[in-house]
C-alpha cells in the first residue's frame, strides 16, 4: 500500500466514532467479565503493543489507553507528522487499529462466546492465582488444587498473602532485601484486609491488589516508585495517600466507595484513571480530562 493510501486509511480509522466503538466494546466485555474475549482482542494487536495478556487489569487498561476517543487528535497529529516526513514505515506502526475495525465480528467469532458460561467462570476466577511472580526467585509453579489457594483464615495481611503466593503458605519469612527488590506484585483476589508489610516493598513499580477487602490504603504512602496501581473492587472510601505517589501513570480505582478525587488531581504524571463504579462529581472528571488524562467512568 502506498503512503498516500495508507495515510488516508489511518486518518479514517482513528476517527472518534471508530475509537469510541472499540473502547465501548472493550468496556462492555470487561463489565460482563468476558476476560478471555478481551485477551483474544489483545493478542490480535500484541505484535504492535507492549501488552500483558496474563494480567486482565493491565490488559484492559492498555487497550483503553490505546483506543480511547480522547486520543483522536493525538493520533491524527502523529500520523500527519510521519506522513509529512514521507515515512511509510513509521506509519505502519499505527496499523494495529485495522485489526479491530470490525471488533463486533471479532467478538462474535470468538471461541469464548461459544463456551458454556459456567465453565468460563471457573476459569476466570482461578486466573489470578496462576499469575505468579515466582520467576523473581527462580521458583517454578506446580499444579495445585483450588483448595490450596483458599484465603487466609487468620492474618489477612498483605505480607502473609505475599508469603502464600511465593512460598505456598510455608513458615518461611522474607528477608528485607527480597521485599525491597520486587518491582511487580500481583495479589488480586487474595482476601487481603490490611496492607501491613507493603511498606517494605519500597521499590515496587506495579502493584495489583484488586478484588480484595481493603478499606484503608494509608500504608501505600512510602511507595514513591509506583507507576501502576490497581485497586479495583475493594471497599476504599478515602484516597488521600495517593497524593504522595507522584510517579503514578496508571491508576485503577473502579468499584469502590470513593466520592472525592481531589488527591488524584495533583498527580502530574498520571495518564489514565479508571473510576467506574464510584460516585465522583462531574466537575472532578472534567478537571481530569482537561489535564489530558484518559478517564474511564
Amino acid at each position: 500500500m502506498g503512503i498516500d493510501d495508507l495515510y488516508g486509511r489511518l486518518i479514517e480509522a482513528y476517527c472518534g466514532k471508530n475509537l469510541n466503538n472499540i473502547t465501548a466494546k472493550i468496556v462492555e466485555l470487561y463489565k460482563a467479565e468476558e476476560y478471555e474475549c478481551i485477551r483474544t482482542i489483545s493478542n490480535l494487536v500484541s505484535e504492535y503493543l507492549n501488552i500483558d495478556t496474563k494480567n486482565i487489569n493491565k490488559c484492559f487498561t492498555k487497550l483503553i489507553m490505546t483506543y480511547h476517543p480522547d486520543k483522536e487528535i493525538y493520533y491524527k497529529n502523529e500520523i500527519d507528522k510521519h506522513y509529512q516526513a514521507g515515512s511509510n514505515e513509521s506509519l505502519k506502526k499505527f496499523t494495529h487499529i485495522f485489526l479491530l475495525e470490525d471488533i463486533d465480528k471479532i467478538v462474535a467469532d470468538s471461541e469464548f462466546l461459544e463456551d458454556d458460561f459456567e465453565s468460563f467462570e471457573d476459569e476466570v476466577w482461578t486466573y489470578s492465582h496462576e499469575d505468579y511472580n515466582n520467576d523473581l526467585y527462580g521458583i517454578e509453579d506446580e499444579e495445585k488444587d483450588d483448595d490450596d489457594y483458599n484465603y487466609f483464615k487468620g492474618d489477612s495481611s498483605f505480607y502473609n498473602a505475599l508469603k502464600k503466593k511465593i512460598y505456598s503458605g510455608s513458615d518461611i519469612d522474607f528477608s528485607s532485601y527480597q521485599l525491597e527488590g520486587i518491582d511487580e506484585i500481583n495479589l488480586s483476589e487474595f482476601g487481603i484486609e490490611n496492607l501491613d508489610g507493603v511498606e517494605l516493598c519500597r521499590h515496587v513499580m506495579s502493584l495489583d491488589i484488586s478484588f480484595n477487602k481493603l478499606t484503608d490504603i494509608s500504608e501505600l504512602w512510602c511507595l514513591k516508585n509506583l507507576e501502576e496501581l490497581y485497586l479495583s473492587d475493594n471497599q476504599i472510601e478515602y484516597i488521600d495517600v495517593l497524593s504522595n505517589l507522584k510517579n503514578l501513570h496508571v491508576l485503577d480505582l473502579s468499584n469502590n466507595l470513593i466520592e472525592d478525587l481531589t488527591p488524584v488531581l495533583y498527580l502530574k504524571n498520571l495518564d489514565y484513571v479508571n473510576i467506574a463504579g464510584n460516585r465522583i462529581p462531574d466537575y472532578q472528571i472534567e478537571e481530569l480530562e482537561k489535564k489530558g488524562i484518559v478517564v474511564n467512568f
